[in-house]
């Protein structure tokens, strides 16, 4: 029936592993979850989730070299064993009791179903502040806003996808780096004109990474974009559906790209400072991305 799948990496998946669980056997259908932890490095937390082992259905195997964000999601649908995948991020929490029967109610065979994501509503200590700012205004969106531009906001860590559909698809593996990786794995789906439809089943995104560590894998995120732009299946359609691409080609047309990154490498640091304080700016982040495009072009 469903095969649960959640790539983890130094995080305590208990709860969720748990929750899952308590959901998926109360409706009494086939299941398996799969927890693939991808090399971790806290001996600690490696030992506290050999708990889940136990519980029934589930499948927990520890990988003994790095796989990344890519490679393991691959590796965990190609083993799962139903034709129905629920990829789930590590650091989330189900805050609908009837979170999986949602999803079953509406699956099909031809559909990706995307759940969305939620923040908490009390902003955390200013060093994890700028990541959940991000998150709350532009990652947090109801559905019929997300279904505005529904392959370019699927997000990894809740959705449900056909296993046929998947594996046509997958996410592309051969770069290591972080960033965008879920967006391109949107647009695979758009240029195999596979639906992608949005529904209010949100998740409670947890994981919240120091302002600086986001900062810097934004950027490390824009280098990765350009290894995207290599593959064979991209299309014209790729410079209107990755934004800071979008507003490098208007700079490059008008000839003001060289002004624009002028002014990018006089201004990154005050922007930087802005978005670790306590009122950044998200612009300014955008402004760092297309500057480090421009830098890199």
């Amino acid at each position: 029936m469903i095969s649960v799948l959640i790539p983890v990496f130094n995080y305590d998946v208990r709860e969720l592993v748990e929750a899952l669980n308590d959901q998926l056997s109360a409706l009494g259908i086939n299941y398996e979850i799969r927890v693939y932890d991808d090399c971790s490095s806290n001996d600690a937390l490696n030992t506290i989730n050999n708990a889940i082992s136990g519980f029934p259905n589930v499948v927990l195997k520890k990988l003994s070299q790095n796989r990344g964000f890519c490679g393991i999601r691959n590796l965990l649908a190609e083993e799962a064993k139903y034709d129905l995948l629920l990829f789930l991020d590590s650091d989330v929490e189900i805050i609908n009791k009837g979170f999986i029967a949602k999803y079953l109610d509406v699956r099909d065979e031809k559909t990706v179903f995307c759940g969305g994501m939620k923040y908490t509503d009390e902003p955390p200590a200013l060093p994890l502040y700028l990541k959940w700012i991000h998150g709350k205004t532009r990652e947090e969106a109801a559905p019929e806003i997300r279904n505005k531009a529904a392959h370019r906001t699927l997000w990894a860590g809740n959705f449900l996808i056909p296993k046929k559909i998947y594996l046509a698809a997958r996410f592309d593996d051969g770069s290591s780096r972080y960033g965008y990786n879920d967006t391109m794995f949107g647009y695979k789906l758009m240029v195999q004109e596979v639906p992608v439809v949005h529904i209010d089943n949100a998740l409670l995104h947890n994981g919240l990474m120091p302002g600086q560590k986001f900062i810097d894998r934004s950027l490390e995120a824009v280098e990765n974009l350009l290894f995207f732009e290599q593959q064979t299946y991209i299309r014209p359609s790729f410079y209107e559906f990755i934004k800071v691409f979008k507003y490098g080609q208007f700079l490059k047309r008008i000839k003001l790209d060289g002004l624009f990154l002028r002014i990018y490498q006089s201004k990154k640091d005050q922007w930087v400072q802005n978005l670790l304080s306590s009122y950044p700016n998200l612009r300014n982040l955008d402004k760092l991305k297309l500057g480090r495009l421009l830098e890199l072009k």
